[in-house]
């Protein structure tokens, strides 16, 4: 589906296909801003072999439209005409033109002139134009809107994070995060206790061993001196017998 035209509405009457009514908002910029101006295509048995005729039903201070009868003036509606283009086309040639006008083909000449040789008194008139025939239009509307879809937007992003901190919240994964460090704590305590204790294990096997070493050693000396002492005395008994 195609966009809709911006600032461009179609709007058809008692089922008279034969005349399309459109409204197009003035084009920023322009002497024709914050008006809405009425305009209407007429179709005929031709269509579309030939193109319609324009015409401006709200007043319009503009080189390219006639100030009697509304006629409208523009290339795509008379030499650059094609068949294949519709009414689309035709919408956003009237708009444009409102931007760019084209002096060259004037069916207002005096405000073709104004173009040339004053161009502030033409934005002047066509504001006045504008001001007294136009319906008004502003495009605070449309901001509004934009804030308000804006706001709707962030209500929505705002109950969403709601739901999902009260699903973290309930969540029952979550519900322990407390206790858990609290138990790696004690499980640290305790590798650090273990340890201690393991320490304090070696220690006493160390003691022990030293004991047992030095009565090893003690045993030894003892047992030398009895050889010695005993050798000592085979000496005497042998020296004993000789005498």
């Amino acid at each position: 589906m195609r966009k809709p035209l911006e600032d461009i509405e179609i709007v058809i009457k008692n089922d008279n296909l034969s005349i399309l009514t459109a409204f197009i908002v003035g084009p920023e910029g322009t002497p024709f801003e914050n008006g809405r101006f009425q305009i209407e295509l007429h179709f005929s048995d031709s269509y579309p072999q030939q193109p319609p005729k324009g015409y401006f039903k709200t007043k319009i201070w503009h080189p390219n439209v006639a100030l009697s009868g509304g006629d409208i003036c523009v290339n795509t509606l008379k030499r650059d005409w094609d068949e294949k283009l519709g009414v689309r086309h035709i919408l956003i040639a009237i708009r444009s033109l409102m931007i760019v006008p084209n002096y060259d083909s004037a069916l207002n000449e005096e405000a073709g002139r104004q173009i040339l040789e004053n161009f502030d008194q033409y934005v002047r008139k066509g504001r006045l134009m504008t001001k007294i025939h136009a319906e008004p239009y502003t495009r605070k509307k449309k901001a509004l809107q934009n804030d308000n879809d804006c706001n709707n937007r962030k209500n929505k992003t705002g109950d969403k994070e709601n739901q999902h901190s009260e699903l973290k919240e309930n969540d029952p994964s979550k519900s322990n995060e407390f206790t858990n460090a609290e138990y790696n704590a004690m499980l640290q305590k305790g590798v650090h206790s273990n340890s201690g204790k393991r320490m304090e294990s070696t220690e006493a096997k160390g003691k022990e061993n030293d004991e047992r070493n030095a009565k090893k050693k003690h045993k030894s000396k003892s047992k030398g001196k009895g050889k010695k002492s005993k050798g000592k005395k085979s000496k005497i008994s042998k020296s004993m017998g000789r005498y």
